[in-house]
């Protein structure tokens, strides 16, 4: 019964020399060396967005907290009538 994976002698033909298993084994380190490496980068990649989105979520809090406190500064103002002291002219006859 055949597991569907090649034997080394169907791979090269016939049994596998010392200097081609260490090939093999070089190149299945440096595969394994590039794996590790790539997802390292893509860690990294995910770290520095969440941090940049989390900067620009500060940023779009802060602004809303503004927003809202210029809002509420500017129904106040509408609120309270303006004040009429020196804009109201005296009764005539006076």
């Amino acid at each position: 019964m055949s597991s569907g994976i090649p034997t080394p002698n169907e791979i090269f033909g016939s049994a596998p020399t010392d200097a081609e298993l260490g090939k093999v084994k070089e190149a299945a380190e440096q595969a394994n060396a590039r794996f590790t490496e790539l997802e390292s980068a893509g860690a990294n990649t995910v770290k520095e967005a969440e941090a940049e989105r989390s900067k620009l979520q500060t940023a779009l809090d802060a602004a809303n907290t503004e927003i809202e406190r210029l809002r509420t500064e500017l129904e106040q103002q509408k609120a309270t009538p303006p004040e009429q002291g020196d804009l109201v002219s005296p009764p005539h006859g006076e």
